[in-house]
């Protein structure tokens, strides 16, 4: 995805002050950085302190001292190889080196935006002063991000605790080696340094390490994906109360008196929700009919619990993670007030990453109910209404209506639930058998963005389904919300007379699903209240 420009905003850092939504700016809206001057304090001492500990372990060893000599990263060697001395001479030599051997992504190359979050969280990180890294390599963060220098980064090769196969690139990007993009061209990193009068940075002490170890990569997609899921939470019960219209739908799953004494926060979100989108619709005029034609399944009469469970997991996955962009991942960590250096296990990224797992097997529960909504819309026995959701004249012609579309979303919502499988538990020992600990913290972000991408697709059918039934209804007055959906889907896909090629009709609607223009119309229609 493409970053837009967004000079007028500009968001300080200090190092406790990144949130999902600034991550957003940052990343997707090109909002410039400014690194608080408090926080700036703490980088340049905390890098004086690691020169004061290096000075102090090579005396250590230089008098024997081998044990309160070694510090990780710093002189020794990292992962399997952590059993070698680094010798204080060729400290740059080996953080080049650790960056180059590092640079191992694989797959497709990850979007601008991803790039632009990972930076943006781990500048964010570095500024709370637990790292050592030099100053001017700190800055080289803030810099490529305000002259939109994006490194080139794939999508495979972290086992999540630390990203480092994916952040070395943007690591040796800074010191003037591969390649990046800029305004839309792949070049040099050299070049596109120079061209913004920026010298290439000579890294010393733990500069490598703190570059790698690091879980930027997925921290940054997960803000940005979780801030595209509240939306989505908002779309699905906009969808779902359109296919109440379609159905005819019973009320009682948004009656909240049956719900008073329940009290899951999501599921009363949702039901205020779904009871605005539906404001004047004909569904709470209509005389109740206890035609068997009429009846409901749980996927209507539950939807709001099923889309609340979503918004309670979101809900803590935010919280979470809310802590992550504000938590050092540094290991060793510097203490500035102690004057020293500590390991740590501050790579692991579990206590999160374990939220977006929950979240891809919520989103599964979501996917498939809007699926089973669609196949109840195009049967007779649930609607009234023709198998198929065939006009009188396609009927006469023995057209086919939506008999196939159906069958689509089962096949979309057949990868969603494979991919709903954890994959936080698949890992080796690595590193000489050291590392024995992994998340996969990248691939439980990408694969979690491919069932949202799914889900829309989902939402699209059944959406494409409940405008159908609706003007196949011919009198049913649509809400002040579903109404609108119906109006901006109508542009997109005209009423199914006759058979047509529907692959189009749904890409548009899914995009239309997804986008600023639809969400803004909606909140518009139901006073704001959405958000």
């Amino acid at each position: 995805m493409a970053v837009e420009e967004c000079p007028a905003h500009e968001i300080t850092l200090d190092g406790k002050n990144m949130t999902v939504d600034a991550v957003a700016k940052i990343a997707r809206y090109g909002a410039k950085v400014r690194i608080a001057p408090e926080a700036w304090g703490k980088a340049e001492k905390s890098h004086a302190v690691l020169r004061n500990q290096i000075a102090g372990a090579c005396g250590n060893l230089a008098k024997g001292d081998e044990t309160s000599g070694k510090i990780y990263g710093l002189t020794t060697g990292v992962g399997g190889n952590k059993t070698q001395s680094i010798n204080r001479s060729r400290s740059g030599e080996f953080n080049k080196n650790m960056l180059r051997a590092h640079c191992l992504s694989v797959g497709d190359e990850l979007p601008q935006e991803a790039i632009r979050a990972a930076m943006a969280v781990r500048l964010s990180n570095l500024l709370i002063g637990t790292s050592g890294m030099q100053p001017v390599l700190v800055r080289r963060f803030a810099d490529f991000l305000n002259l939109g220098i994006h490194p080139i980064v794939r999508a495979q090769g972290s086992v999540g605790d630390a990203d480092i196969a994916m952040m070395s690139h943007i690591g040796l990007a800074m010191l003037g080696e591969g390649e990046v993009i800029v305004r839309g061209e792949r070049v040099s990193a050299r070049k596109a340094l120079s061209e913004a009068g920026l010298a290439p940075i000579e890294p010393d002490l733990k500069d490598g390490l703190s570059l790698v170890s690091t879980n930027g990569i997925s921290t940054g997609m997960a803000a940005l994906l979780t801030r595209d899921l509240r939306r989505f939470a908002d779309i699905a019960d906009l969808v779902y109360a359109l296919s109440m219209e379609g159905l005819c739908s019973n009320t009682f799953g948004i009656d909240k008196r049956g719900v008073r004494e329940r009290r899951f926060a999501g599921t009363l979100r949702s039901i205020d929700l779904v009871s605005n989108y539906l404001k004047g619709s004909y569904l709470f005029t209509r005389v109740p009919d206890d035609d068997p034609t009429f009846r409901d399944t749980i996927s209507y009469g539950n939807a709001t619990h099923i889309h609340g469970a979503l918004r309670d997991a979101l809900e803590f996955a935010e919280r979470q993670l809310g802590i992550q962009l504000i938590s050092s991942e540094d290991h060793p960590g510097i203490l500035i007030d102690e004057n020293t250096v500590i390991p740590t296990g501050n790579y692991e990224s579990l206590m999160w990453v374990q939220c977006y797992e929950f979240l891809a097997i919520t989103m599964s529960h979501v996917s498939r109910m809007s699926a089973y909504r669609t196949t109840r819309l195009n049967t007779r026995a649930f609607t009234g209404l023709p198998d198929f959701l065939l006009s009188n004249r396609a009927r006469e012609m023995n057209m086919h209506g939506l008999a196939v579309a159906e069958k689509v979303a089962s096949s979309v919502d057949a990868e969603t639930r494979h991919l709903a499988n954890p994959a936080s538990c698949d890992y080796y020992p690595l590193a000489s058998d050291r590392e024995d600990h992994g998340c996969n913290a990248p691939y439980v972000i990408l694969k979690l963005k491919r069932i949202l991408e799914n889900a829309y697709m989902i939402l699209a059918i059944e959406s494409l389904h409940a405008a159908q039934a609706v003007d196949l209804r011919l009198d049913a007055s649509l809400g002040a919300a579903t109404g609108v959906l119906h109006s901006e889907l109508r542009k997109k896909a005209e009423f199914i007379e006759l058979d047509r090629e529907l692959s189009g009709d749904l890409a548009s609607i899914a995009g239309l699903l997804r986008s600023d223009e639809l969400f803004e119309l909606i909140q518009k229609s139901i006073g704001g209240v959405s958000r």
